[in-house]
């Protein structure tokens, strides 16, 4: 058994005996079956609603007899998708293998289990059945991401002024400061759309997986910029690619 499927049968020792733990499974790579050297552990675990302190209580004492724990992070709450979150470091895990806890109240409607955004998640055990991928909506979707390209087109071509007078005036810091949220990531957006419309507002995370390879390199040149004449440049092929791309997306 290496330390990965230790520290995860360790923390499912201390936790599946639990009454107010429903269940536990692994998220993030694992349940997109791309494991590597450097994966952390995504663990997530359903319990009682007020049950969230003595989880992490139970999940530590599970960590700490593996190996000390060496850096604690609990992100400050209410989070951004409204769970219970703290990361750990392990003396003898290296600086890859943290633990990302996330702790799931029983009635929290969105348990990060969609198959299409979230992957196909690692049972480790489940005592209320609460691990089911709820139904996706693509009607609605499909309708949300229309009205997702009339914003971002309409957008778009009114703030590309703001780039060009910064080339203009030579100010490089500003120009840049708007070439990556006016142009780059409306552009990033629309190729997420056409190649992973699921999950259209992930931005750059796992976009490389859904590109050719050439368009892996262009978008890769794109954000690497020297100065401003390389803006300049960069500029007008990325607004090039934009209309083309939010041409073809008219037909969604």
């Amino acid at each position: 058994m290496n330390l990965r499927q230790q520290i995860i049968s360790t923390i499912q020792r201390e936790l599946e005996p639990l009454d107010f733990v429903n269940a536990l499974w692994e998220a993030g790579s694992a349940a997109f079956d791309r494991l590597d050297q450097y994966s952390d552990i995504d663990l997530q675990i359903d319990v009682a609603d007020d049950c969230v302190e003595q989880t992490f209580a139970a999940v530590e004492t599970a960590l700490r007899s593996v190996s000390p724990i060496t850096d604690k992070f609990r992100i400050p709450e209410p989070t951004w998708h409204g769970h219970s979150q703290c990361f750990y470091k392990l003396r003898d895990a290296g600086d890859y293998l943290q633990i990302d806890c996330a702790i799931i109240k029983n009635s929290s409607a969105d348990k990060f289990l969609q198959s299409e955004l979230h992957g196909d998640p690692l049972v480790i055990f489940d005592k209320a059945e609460v691990v089911q991928s709820p139904p996706f909506d693509w009607d609605a979707h499909n309708a949300l991401l229309r009205e997702r390209v009339a914003f971002l087109t309409e957008r778009f071509a009114r703030m590309q002024v703001y780039v060009r007078k910064e080339i203009l005036r030579r100010h490089p810091i500003d120009a840049l400061g708007f070439f990556r949220p006016m142009t780059l990531n409306p552009l990033i957006e629309l190729l997420r759309i056409k190649h992973d419309p699921a999950r259209y507002n992930w931005g750059l995370r796992y976009l490389h997986r859904h590109l050719s390879l050439s368009d892996q390199a262009r978008l890769a040149d794109l954000l690497y910029l020297q100065d401003l004449d390389e803006l300049e440049e960069k500029h007008n092929s990325a607004q090039k690619w934009f209309w083309r791309l939010a041409e073809e997306l008219k037909q969604i």
